[in-house]
């Protein structure tokens, strides 16, 4: 290297993981630092070598970085400006056209770098830039670090609070199981032309309480789940809404965790959008860093990078690769969700021989998109086939797998577990009404006591105050049933758009 300090040459590094930072600090609600450990070690391996076969090109450090942060920012960046040229008031360009601008640009910037006989100021300049878009990025990321636990507090401190007595006897097995966007069964009926009757029975038989017109409290994964997990609305809990507490704060894991519950919870395609802490994570590519996966599937944050980077044009015109890659490209990441969700399943049946009291959350993303389930389990990927019908396959395989599990976990329990078995919401899609989109599968494997108390238009809010109150001898108030569908921070105190349930029991 020329005689200049070490620091000067960081540029190059540094601006190439700029956007995978920046990306998921867009995101960071949805998106924990594990699941980009992997774009971030590729990139900075890829820069690295790109950067050392250029200087052995061009026989400079200097410039070898340079066209290298070009090369990358233009890779990172090709997404994004696909994604607006769609909206431009010009008109949407074709990968042809944008990709030719791309290569141009690139070209004769190269170009102008390599005629450069001075390149200290650019790179100085360049080494500050990078430093202050990184440093920016963290402060944002240390904020919104903050900024969750003094929502956390915040909530810590309005909660409604219940004494828990009578825990002399032996603390039951928690298990909450999400099966994502699970709709209730009239709406199978009416909507999708599906009769899960069969489940519903194989449900009570077990002993199974199901809410037949249960409603979720809220439209969307994130508030559905930390609602359930903080037993309270969100008006109830905040005066102003920046950012929403985490899991590992919530009224639900501090009480439990109080009373000496272990945390366990499983991996899945989303598992970037929660942090409970757990004390054991079950993964089904298991590392030395048991929160980072290295070796499994594209996770969603990895999806979203490809389609904002110059991987879509891949994405978009899986034609352009032998055709066996090409399925690769478009399967890998679903194949992983598909292989982890039978992971889950199996794995459930065998975590009641782990030290009890327990606490278990299984997020299982089906029948939540994407439909590649078909009835009898195997691998279908059905993008032809609708919505319609990939939703219903996508039901009639949980709803046909799923018992087995249940039925495992019950017999395998030393002493009887509690269950919850929920949707965090409905359907998905734009054409689903809100009645359908807050109507969700809800049921209980509880004691008799618990039972009395539940009926069957209860919502997630009132699960564990019906739970809490049967098992741990506390006194929490059932709260109003009420369903408000509001999607973003701005709508969460508001209490204007509720859904009535018009269901019949």
């Amino acid at each position: 290297m020329e005689k200049n300090r070490i620091t000067n040459y960081l540029y190059p590094l540094l601006l190439a993981v700029y956007p995978i930072l920046a990306l998921r600090q867009a995101n960071i609600e949805y998106v924990n630092t594990a699941v980009m450990i992997r774009s971030l070690a590729l990139t900075i391996a890829t820069t690295g070598f790109v950067w050392l076969v250029l200087r052995w090109f061009v026989g400079n450090w200097h410039k070898a970085g340079m066209i290298t942060t070009l090369g990358m920012l233009m890779f990172y960046s090709y997404g994004h400006v696909y994604l607006w040229a769609l909206e431009a008031p010009f008109g949407p360009l074709r990968h042809r056209t944008l990709l030719l601008i791309f290569l141009l640009t690139l070209v004769i910037l190269t170009l102008f770098v390599i005629r450069q006989k001075d390149l200290r100021k650019i790179s100085s300049f360049l080494n500050v830039t990078s430093v202050v878009l990184i440093g920016l990025v963290l402060f944002q990321t240390a904020a919104h670090a903050f900024q969750v636990r003094q929502a956390a507090v915040t909530a810590r401190e309005n909660r409604t609070s219940a004494t828990i007595s009578g825990v002399d006897q032996v603390l039951p097995d928690i298990y909450l199981i999400v099966l994502d966007a699970h709709t209730r069964s009239d709406v199978l009926i009416e909507s999708y032309d599906f009769d899960n009757t069969k489940f519903i029975a194989s449900l009570e038989q077990m002993g199974f309480f199901v809410a037949k017109c249960s409603q979720s409290n809220y439209p969307g994964t994130n508030f559905s789940i930390i609602s359930l997990m903080n037993m309270d609305y969100f008006y109830n809990l905040f005066d102003e809404v920046q950012v929403l507490p985490g899991l590992k704060s919530s009224a639900v894991s501090d009480t439990l965790r109080g009373l000496g519950y272990t945390v366990i919870a499983f991996e899945n395609r989303a598992s970037g959008h929660f942090d409970l802490l757990e004390d054991i994570h079950l993964s089904r590519n298991p590392t030395v860093l048991e929160h980072i996966d290295i070796g499994g599937g594209i996770n969603e944050f990895e999806s979203m990078l490809i389609e904002t980077s110059l991987l879509r044009i891949f994405v978009d015109m899986p034609q352009l690769l032998p055709e066996a890659v090409a399925g690769d490209v478009r399967d890998v990441e679903f194949y992983e969700h598909y292989l982890q969700t039978f992971y889950i399943l199996e794995e459930l049946k065998n975590v009641s021989s782990m030290q009890s009291p327990k606490f278990v959350m299984a997020h299982l993303m089906v029948p939540h998109d994407p439909f590649i389930f078909a009835p009898d389990g195997s691998y279908q990927p059905s993008g032809s086939l609708g919505p319609i019908v990939g939703y219903r396959n996508n039901v009639g395989f949980i709803d046909g797998t799923l018992p087995a599990t249940l039925e495992a976990i019950i017999e395998n329990s030393e002493n009887p577990p509690v269950i919850v078995v929920m949707g965090d919401h409905g359907p998905t899609g734009d054409d689903v009404p809100p009645e359908s989109r807050m109507a969700i599968l809800n049921a209980y494997y509880v004691n008799d006591f618990a039972k009395e108390y539940l009926y069957p238009e209860i919502t997630p809010i009132n699960s564990f105050r019906v739970i809490f109150n049967a098992y741990l001898g506390a006194r929490y108030p059932l709260l109003e049933d009420h369903s408000y569908y509001v999607w973003n921070k701005n709508q969460m105190l508001d209490r204007e758009s509720e859904v009535v349930n018009l269901c019949q029991p």
